[in-house]
């Protein structure tokens, strides 16, 4: 599940932050923004479940900032995070669609439940469609040296340690075997295939820009270097 958190109050933020980390580790915060139009940006940017914002922010308010989120995304829901002597003011965003109201200081348990209850029921089904996606993009980008689990992860919308060990979970891989033992068959497509291809840019066409580590992966992979491989494939057709 996805959360924007939204205070002027960067200690707010940060708390929250840590707790949902700690008790939450499946639930990303996808940002923390000072004010409601920083807040409203990252609405255009990411997909977002659940938006959580004080009442009171510079540049446009967390009534405003809700109004204008469900307008972006119908779906969202809104949490505000109000003073006692605003609580009477802040009800009039039920009117916005705002989902909670709460009263600060935070009690980061009952914040918790409060989300838990918002959580869409199709949780199991949005995190596989998640591992799907990310599947789908390591397929795509294999061959860019610099692919990461954060950015894998970034783009299934999770959070890099849930992602992977969700990925584990669902695959049967740890992240990093997964896309090495991608690349390398992809390798080994290339060597049976193209022998007027270099080793060195076989390495290259997967990911591996030095040529002595992708010997050194392949090795370990396939229980012999690329060069033996090539040639073991060229005695047998």
């Amino acid at each position: 599940m996805n959360i924007l958190l939204a205070d002027d109050e960067m200690l707010v933020t940060r708390g929250l932050s840590m707790q949902f980390h700690k008790h939450k580790p499946g639930w990303h915060i996808v940002g923390q923004a000072a004010n409601g139009e920083a807040a409203l940006e990252l609405l255009w940017k990411h997909h977002v479940d659940i938006l959580i914002t004080d009442i009171r922010m510079p540049l446009m308010d967390g009534l405003e900032l809700a109004k204008r989120a469900i307008a972006v995304q119908p779906s969202l829901k809104v949490i505000i995070l109000t003073g006692y002597a605003e609580f009477e003011y802040a009800r009039t965003a039920l009117r916005y669609g705002v989902h909670d109201l709460l009263l600060k200081p935070v009690e980061y348990e009952q914040l918790i439940e409060m989300c838990e209850r918002l959580e869409p029921d199709n949780e199991t089904a949005i995190y596989e469609s998640a591992i799907q996606s990310a599947i789908r993009y390591i397929e795509s980008h294999y061959a860019s040296p610099s692919l990461s689990l954060n950015e894998v992860a970034e783009h299934a919308r999770l959070s890099p340690q849930y992602f992977s060990r969700l990925f584990k979970e669902k695959t049967g891989e740890l992240f990093i075997r997964y896309v090495t033992q991608l690349r390398i068959n992809h390798a080994c497509r290339l060597l049976e295939q193209s022998s007027d291809i270099k080793i060195y840019e076989i390495g290259e066409l997967v990911g591996y820009i030095d040529q002595q580590y992708f010997s050194q992966i392949f090795r370990k992979m396939v229980g012999m270097t690329p060069k033996q491989y090539r040639e073991l494939k060229n005695q047998t057709k």
